[in-house]
């Protein structure tokens, strides 16, 4: 039942930090949880639902690092798939795809685009026709190397030639940056217009931060080990409730002038854990929701979900796709604003793996269906040295370290400007100001443990000029 057989060359190195990434997503764009086996040949994927899918899986690759990638459509099957040929043919697919409709919109594609697009598609064509495991394998890596190549040179052009259109256009709003500064009782995000004036955050002061606008919150982070210390206590989750509402209250009855988002609820996605239940947060979710009508306040409200591709649904028994909570929320009614996309990129377990452009853009267009207003909730380790690059499954989080830091710079190189095309996002949020204000999310900081701004900065204000 719901079984897709592969053949697994050597280059697919399918230990524990693999084949822990392997999952597969139906027609309804959820992620399913599957049974894994691998004799050192042949993979099976078992899963308890009879169609066809996508295999998303963690492919490495010298220039990128690894990249989580899908294979095209496929049938449930005995006689084996090639699984690197399937995920040559999967993302081949997907790049054809996007490259049409840019160019139905008027895109001007550049010579190189389609030459690498042929040499990719020529690649593909000889893994097809050979008979050789080893040589149908190096053709299809090739394959992916050069369609990957094109899809980041594709969106690369993408971001050159609409993001000044939304620029000029003054009818649409601009795309703000904020930094998480991690401050008590809750964490306030400095909002910065764009562009802003610098992005030296080594220079954030008192001074410079009263003439910002700020987001409050999140009020309660509903994501394993966001609890703080004195709530985490209450064994009793009517007292707790009382004890955050109670919380909340007195802050929201402060000066909130400068105060231009409320950021409710953060890392919501559908799974519960051992201080909050997943009723519990949607519990909570609307109490603090309702707490904020009756203040009868005039500032718009955020409500933020973790892991936004539904990744973690392929690790468990049960759950809820985020979206699906965004929409059930919205459709009883629940005032609600914005939403935002918590991305914690190559973070484990609790976190998302790196994913090519096109799959970004994906996921923006899914989540604009609802039609609020998107804000980007980013962090990714930077300038991560020794130990700290390697997995562990100790503590809530750890850095997976799929990519290095000169991959990491790269791939946001791309990723920044193409989130900042699209009219629905209104924001971008980096996670952390500073290492250790958060120590679920190690190295994540903009500033190093002892203030020194780290080479992501200018990375960042070259974006955001």
């Amino acid at each position: 039942m719901g079984k897709i057989v592969f053949t697994v060359p050597p280059r697919i190195d399918l230990q524990r930090r693999v084949s822990s990434t392997i999952h597969v997503v139906g027609l309804d764009g959820i992620p399913w949880p599957c049974k894994i086996f691998f004799d050192g040949r042949q993979l099976w994927i078992h899963r308890n639902r009879d169609e066809s899918g996508h295999v998303f899986l963690a492919y490495a690759l010298p220039e990128y690092g690894e990249l989580v990638l899908s294979t095209g459509t496929l049938l449930e099957n005995d006689e084996p798939y090639h699984l690197t040929r399937e995920l040559a043919r999967g993302t081949l697919n997907r790049l054809r795809n996007q490259l049409s409709l840019w160019q139905e919109g008027g895109l001007e594609i550049t010579a190189d685009v389609f030459e690498c697009l042929e040499v990719a598609s020529r690649f593909l064509g000889d893994s097809i026709w050979q008979n050789e495991i080893a040589a149908a394998d190096e053709a299809a890596h090739e394959s992916i190397r050069h369609s990957l190549a094109t899809i980041f040179r594709l969106c690369e052009l993408f971001g050159e030639q609409v993001l000044p259109l939304r620029r000029e256009r003054s009818e649409q709003p601009m795309c703000w940056f904020g930094v998480n500064l991690g401050s008590h009782p809750f964490q306030m995000l400095e909002r910065l217009p764009c562009p802003p004036d610098v992005l030296q955050v080594s220079r954030i002061d008192a001074a410079k931060s009263s003439k910002m606008g700020l987001v409050l919150g999140p009020f309660l982070d509903a994501s394993p080990g966001g609890m703080p210390e004195n709530w985490a206590r209450i064994n009793n989750f009517d007292d707790r409730q009382a004890a955050i509402l109670d919380s909340v209250s007195e802050v929201l009855r402060g000066p909130l002038d400068r105060v231009n988002v409320l950021h409710v609820v953060s890392g919501i996605n559908g799974m519960g854990h051992r201080h909050l239940s997943y009723p519990q947060q949607l519990q909570m979710t609307l109490d603090l929701l309702s707490l904020i009508e009756r203040f009868e306040l005039a500032i718009p409200t955020m409500l933020s979900f973790d892991t936004p591709w539904a990744e973690r649904l392929a690790w468990s028994v049960g759950g809820v796709h985020p979206l699906q909570i965004a929409d059930s929320l919205l459709r009883r009614g629940a005032m609600i604003s914005m939403l935002g996309l918590d991305i914690n990129l190559d973070y484990w377990p609790n976190g998302s793996l790196p994913r090519d452009p096109i799959q970004w853009l994906d996921l923006i267009d899914l989540w604009s269906q609802l039609g609020l207003p998107l804000v980007i909730r980013l962090i990714a380790p930077t300038q991560v040295v020794g130990e700290q690059k390697q997995s562990s499954n100790s503590g809530l989080n750890v850095v997976r370290g799929s990519i290095s830091d000169e991959q990491l710079f790269r791939f946001l190189d791309s990723i920044i400007p193409l989130i900042q095309t699209r009219p629905s996002v209104h924001g971008i949020i980096w996670g952390q100001l500073q290492d250790g204000v958060d120590p679920r999310f190690p190295c994540g900081g903009l500033l190093d443990a002892d203030g020194v701004p780290k080479p992501i900065n200018s990375l960042l204000s070259c974006h955001l000029e």
